[in-house]
């Protein structure tokens, strides 16, 4: 996943730098369970942000801030 604050498309490449690992594990198809872990990465060339990560929340965090931004429309 590329963390990017402008419009894209499908097919574009982006030189990214990693900046976290998501470590999860799903369903596999043929039965049981595999590791199927997520690079969370920004673009290499930044011309708006220096990205700082401060933290990671759980999914009810993510939808108080969903919540709350549909409430604030």
């Amino acid at each position: 996943m590329v963390l990017l604050d402008a419009p894209t498309y499908p097919g574009v490449v982006i030189p990214c730098r990693p900046v976290a690992l998501l470590e999860v594990e799903q369903d596999a198809r043929g039965g049981g369970r595999q590791r199927n872990d997520r690079v969370i990465a920004e673009p290499a060339v930044a011309r708006r942000r220096v990205l700082e990560i401060l933290g990671w929340a759980g999914a009810a965090a993510a939808d108080r801030l969903i919540d709350r931004a549909r409430r604030s429309r």
